[in-house]
């Protein structure tokens, strides 16, 4: 009998277990997680274009960056590359919107446009207009899903 209940208990805890992994929300691998997001960092470089594409194929998009602390946290993690892609692009209208269609608030980050372009990567710690045919690593931002 006693053997019996210990069974039982061994199949209860391994059921628990398997059911807490489940609803734990995480990144997929090779994805870096900051609270309730989810960043890849690519390792190849491409036009703005092909950058967007590969999010979206990833279930992802460019990064639309929502305020100081995340963009700092981007830049920790990117440091040892020159310059990414993020979701940020002029409109045929000559406005500034992000992927998700808001507009870029200037508020808390200003644009360098010290160079002509249509599209905008981060580059040690400064956001800056780039052509869009530019070949730049890129990163992509998801909601952590389970």
């Amino acid at each position: 009998m006693g053997c019996g209940v210990c069974l039982f208990v061994a199949m209860a805890v391994i059921i628990m277990v398997m059911a807490l992994k489940k609803s734990v929300k995480s990144c997929p691998e090779e994805w870096m997680q900051m609270k309730e997001n989810c960043y890849y960092i690519s390792t190849l470089m491409a036009t703005w274009e092909y950058s967007n594409d590969n999010c979206s194929s990833l279930g992802a998009s460019l990064t639309v960056i929502e305020d100081p602390k995340e963009l700092a946290f981007l830049v920790r993690q990117c440091r040892r590359f020159l310059s990414f892609w993020i979701g940020l692009k002029r409109t045929p209208q000559m406005e500034w919107r992000w992927i998700n269609n808001h507009p870029f608030n200037q508020s808390w980050r200003s644009l360098d446009a010290t160079t002509e372009g249509d599209c905008v990567s981060v580059s040690q710690e400064t956001l800056q207009t780039q052509n869009c045919s530019t070949l730049q690593l890129w990163i992509c931002k998801r909601v952590v899903g389970p």
